[in-house]
């Protein structure tokens, strides 16, 4: 990215307050997400980005997850 991820902002929600969750991923068009365990921290932010149509990448996902990803 260079010089480009200088202006790119990271912007930090509680993963178990879905609140939160849904106020980054209003924000957002895209969301990389690092939380693990997947199925007890990830499950909220991929139902906000499914409810507001936001891009959602996770680098640390499980193979357990994928089903409920799915679906």
């Amino acid at each position: 990215l260079g010089s480009h991820a200088e202006s790119v902002d990271i912007v930090i929600a509680d993963s178990t307050n879905q609140q939160s969750v849904d106020e980054l991923v209003k924000q957002t068009r895209v969301v990389l997400s690092t939380v693990g365990p997947f199925m007890k921290f990830g499950t909220p932010v991929v139902d906000a980005c499914v409810r507001f149509g936001t891009h959602y990448a996770d680098s640390t996902v499980s193979p357990h997850s994928f089903g409920f990803i799915n679906n």
